[in-house]
């Protein structure tokens, strides 16, 4: 395998999944579950909900891919949700990038991503994307902020870097952390010890069924790079769903109302 690959998977394990692990503690502080038998329904459906995003990947991957753009857009949106649109031209910002200075790279990472399919039109609609954020900049009433830093920032990373190491370097260095710190310091001392047990067992066993599943089915795979690619933003496409889904509710809540249980 590839070392910037291997190192990329290392990456989302370490900073990466740990972000989506802490989804049982949140879910707890909302009240979704309350006991015992709450939880086990909590991670039932939750896995639930992964397994079907999974399987209309493999059934219609190149719609998916579209759809994954789009709720990922909304969802990296949401670290500057006091902007126009819910933070959207952000999000399309961290996405659009890379496909507007290294288009023909992302489409190769589509192509196996999709097996096969055509993300050019995916790939030119989103080049353009990038302007969406910069007139809002332009537009609003900052001129000098924590988010022009950002941006510009993403946009220097985006042109000087390959696009798997710009979106592992907003992903894992950015957006992951700052869920992780905002939520983890939300929790009462004790609940952070639960915290760290829990993501660490849930990354854990993350990895140990990816790697299960590499090695049971390793006859059919032609490309362990291919393999890489597709268990990283796959992964990711099919955990995204239940965890957006969560956070969306987390912050329609009142801070105020969320108490610590």
């Amino acid at each position: 395998m590839d070392l910037e690959l291997l190192f990329a998977s290392v990456l989302v394990c370490i900073f990466g999944l740990p972000h989506g692990a802490l989804d049982p503690i949140l879910a707890y502080r909302l009240r979704v579950f309350t006991t015992l038998r709450g939880g086990i329904t909590f991670h039932i459906v939750y896995l639930l909900i992964c397994g079907l995003g999974l399987r209309l990947w493999f059934y219609a991957p190149l719609t998916s891919l579209w759809v994954f753009i789009g709720y990922s857009a909304l969802h990296f949106g949401r670290d500057w949700s006091a902007i126009a649109l819910g933070g959207l031209p952000y999000g399309l910002l961290v996405l659009g990038s890379p496909m507007l200075f290294h288009g023909e790279e992302v489409r190769g990472i589509f192509e196996i991503i999709t097996f096969g399919g055509d993300g050019s039109s995916l790939v030119t609609l989103m080049s353009f994307s990038p302007m969406t954020m910069l007139w809002v900049l332009i537009k609003g009433p900052m001129r000098v902020s924590q988010l022009w830093l950002e941006v510009i920032g993403l946009l220097v990373l985006s042109y000087l870097l390959n696009p798997l190491t710009y979106f592992l370097l907003y992903f894992c260095g950015l957006h992951s952390p700052k869920h992780l710190f905002k939520e983890y310091l939300a929790l009462h001392n004790s609940q952070r010890r639960v915290a760290l047990g829990v993501m660490l067992v849930i990354t854990t066993l993350t990895v140990v069924l990816v790697a299960t599943f590499g090695f049971t089915v390793r006859e059919e795979i032609s490309s362990w790079d291919h393999f890489a690619y597709q268990s990283i933003f796959i992964g990711l496409a099919v955990l995204t769903v239940p965890h957006m889904l969560l956070i969306e509710a987390l912050q329609a809540q009142p801070r105020s109302s969320l108490g610590h249980h």
